[in-house]
């Protein structure tokens, strides 16, 4: 997520008379382990008053995860 455009799209919501009230951000994804950037999300949604979500994903249990189900799959 980019926070600048975050923010854009906040005020412009606001502008058009919405009422923008949660974001979800995310923490390592299972395929890339990507992570946004939370610090300048967190200003922003303190800023607007947003309820902060963050999604969290360890990638090794994903993993793991994924094998048990290949190995419980061969097993039916």
């Amino acid at each position: 997520m980019i926070p600048s455009e975050l923010e854009r799209l906040v005020r412009e919501s606001i502008e058009k008379g919405n009422r923008p009230y949660f974001v979800n951000c995310t923490c390592g994804t299972t395929v890339l382990g990507a992570f946004d950037p939370i610090n300048p999300i967190a200003d922003i949604c303190e800023k607007y008053n947003l309820w902060l979500h963050i999604d969290v994903s360890d990638r090794v249990s994903s993993f793991y995860g994924f094998l048990n189900l290949i190995s419980f799959s061969l097993h039916l």
